[in-house]
């Protein structure tokens, strides 16, 4: 999401003023003159939000043959603007508001310190704001958004897919049983729901039944009557816009015949905890430590693959047991100390620190009542063991 210089200076106004605001009268026949005017109709003032949710932005045009207004939400806080998109001078649109503004991409700060505004055809010297402010409670710190994303608007920048939802992972039960879990991460309320297919080209597409998700965050199906010992696709999905939007592509296999639990046996299987991919290193979902959560299936905050209580899992020979550091680690950095610490995170350790990794950082931080800066430090380095 890009800032715009026009935003910034009609911005600079209405901090200076915000004060005194007054309401706007609204003429119900437009004055008979050659200049352009438009007026913000809602939101516009008061009205309670969350980044990340869908709502609709009203306005009035008059004396325009503009087609298109520019529509941004501004911040009396960070004294900035950013863009949300540019769409017809129909007088209303349906918008979602971002999670992310200002320099860096820092997460909006929740409270009553935001006013829309629109422009005529992107002149600022046509345009106007709420007339007070309204607030915006702000997703976590700590969401983990889908790679290439930068806020829960809109597509990767890297893979296309849509940030705003997130195939996340599965539990298997039984042979032929198993729930898949998927994240709503902006849009509630909505409908979403599973596509799944047997694993390889010509299979046909299965659908799961649509679930109405009320609020962001997880979701899950149970799929029954699989095969057992049989690998399947899935993708999270939803409609947005028009049209189908999924989300990445994961691959789970069932259980064979002879792991399938029965009821007795089933609460003391071992689960990997949310955001853990084994009982190394810490969950970046969570910021806990993979090995100090003792999961079971009835458990909320557990999922992922079954390994029965009776087998031990083994630390992976790749997974060192300490971090080893000579430097500062942030975003931008590279090298095998970033793998490292990827590792110990559950990230995927491609050596890059990313977004995706300083919001794993700051997680591990905010739980560890460290400075949540995302930057790694010897501090941070030495609470690894």
């Amino acid at each position: 999401m890009k800032k715009y210089l026009g935003f910034l200076i009609v911005l600079t106004l209405f901090v200076l003023g915000a004060s005194n605001a007054q309401a706007t009268s609204v003429p119900s026949v437009c004055a008979s003159t050659a200049t352009p005017s438009i007026t913000v109709l809602s939101p516009n003032g008061g009205e309670v939000y969350q980044s990340g949710q869908q709502i609709t932005v009203k306005w009035k045009s008059c004396n325009s043959t503009v087609a298109n207004v520019l529509i941004g939400l501004r911040s009396t806080v960070l004294n900035e603007g950013v863009e949300i998109t540019t769409t017809q001078n129909d007088g209303e649109e349906k918008v979602t508001l971002p999670t992310y503004m200002g320099q860096g991409n820092q997460p909006l700060v929740s409270g009553n310190y935001y006013k829309i505004g629109i422009e005529l055809g992107g002149n600022p010297n046509w345009s106007d704001n709420s007339d007070n402010t309204f607030t915006i409670n702000s997703l976590s710190t700590s969401t983990i958004l889908p790679d290439g994303c930068n806020s829960s608007v809109g597509f990767s920048a890297t893979t296309g897919l849509p940030c705003f939802i997130d195939t996340n992972s599965t539990t298997a039960i039984s042979k032929n049983t198993t729930v898949l879990n998927g994240r709503l991460i902006a849009n509630a309320p909505t409908e979403v729901y599973f596509k799944y297919k047997k694993a390889g080209n010509g299979n046909e597409t299965l659908y799961t039944t649509k679930i109405i998700k009320q609020t962001n965050g997880i979701f899950s199906y149970t799929l029954s009557n699989l095969l057992s010992n049989t690998s399947y696709e899935f993708r999270a999905c939803m409609y947005y816009m028009g049209a189908e939007r999924c989300a990445k592509l994961l691959t789970f296999k069932t259980l064979p015949s002879s792991d399938i639990q029965t009821e007795e046996t089933v609460d003391q299987v071992s689960v990997y905890p949310s955001g853990c991919n084994s009982l190394v290193g810490y969950s970046y979902t969570t910021g806990v430590k993979c090995s100090s959560v003792n999961c079971s299936l009835s458990q909320s905050g557990c999922s992922g693959v079954i390994a029965p209580a009776n087998t031990s899992v083994s630390t992976p020979a790749s997974t060192p047991t300490k971090v080893s550091m000579n430097r500062i680690l942030k975003v931008g950095t590279k090298g095998e100390d970033v793998k490292t610490l990827q590792s110990f995170l559950n990230l995927t350790a491609d050596g890059s620190f990313g977004p995706k990794t300083m919001n794993a950082v700051k997680l591990f931080q905010q739980k560890n009542s460290l400075t949540a800066d995302g930057i790694v430090g010897p501090k941070m380095i030495s609470l690894f063991k």
